[in-house]
């Protein structure tokens, strides 16, 4: 079955750049963007949307390390709960780091790759979402995909979120090089986020003139390369 319904019962603020990925069933959604650009909030609302409206699921929200979930994946998702009036319907626990949407079951898990033992118990995934994706290695990517299997009402999809901080990262090749009817692909900046305030808008575009490469990537989006430290030392001309 499609799995194209209503995001929730409730009118929800979301950028219209990112409407074709909210219908794409694709196995592989892949968000590169700046900063600023919404492309986390998209993926929070897409996973907290298909949670209200489609029963029989278990999402899991991976960082590649634990300790950074609750302060950025885990209050995001909450956030996009209440927002589309959800939020007294959901079952939070802290310790082993669920959520549970009372009305149909469904089941959001949270976890790190650096965290092996919560994952081994980790099973029945009918889909996920890795933040910072570039974070991952692909053997992290390529097993977490294994696990992806079964039949399911629903489709079943990977969304990975990034800033393209690496040209030669192996997202590029694996995603965005070739085409595929597996995958989808989306580009954004801080310029199609309607929601975005002035002042941010100001700092995206003045902290990073100072470096070309962080700014295409944080403020243009586009593919950067990884900063060494050696940069300086191989612009530097011992003749002068």
């Amino acid at each position: 079955k499609s799995g194209r319904r209503r995001m929730s019962d409730q009118h929800v603020k979301y950028n219209p750049h990112f409407s074709p990925c909210f219908t794409s069933e694709h196995r592989y959604l892949m968000l590169k963007g700046g900063a600023g650009s919404g492309k986390s909030v998209f993926a929070a609302q897409k996973i907290c949307g298909r949670t209200i409206n489609e029963a029989g699921h278990r999402f899991l929200v991976l960082r590649k390390v634990s300790n950074t979930i609750r302060e950025s994946v885990w209050e995001l998702i909450q956030e996009t709960f209440k927002s589309m009036g959800h939020f007294h319907l959901l079952k939070i626990h802290e310790t082993n780091r669920t959520i549970e949407y009372i009305p149909n079951g469904n089941k959001i898990l949270f976890a790190g790759i650096d965290d092996p033992e919560k994952l081994k118990s980790i099973t029945k995934i009918t889909g996920a979402w890795l933040e910072e994706i570039t974070e991952f290695d692909e053997r992290d990517f390529d097993q977490l995909d294994l696990r992806l299997r079964g039949w399911t009402r629903w489709f079943k999809q990977i969304i990975g979120t990034f800033n393209p901080v690496d040209a030669q990262h192996w997202i590029k090749p694996k995603f965005f090089d070739e085409q595929s009817d597996d995958v989808m692909t989306n580009e954004s900046t801080f310029r199609v986020n309607k929601f975005i305030d002035e002042e941010y808008k100001r700092i995206l575009l003045t902290r990073f003139k100072s470096n070309p490469n962080w700014y295409n990537i944080y403020v243009l989006g586009l593919w950067g390369s990884p900063q060494t430290g050696l940069e300086f030392y191989h612009r530097f001309n011992s003749g002068i």
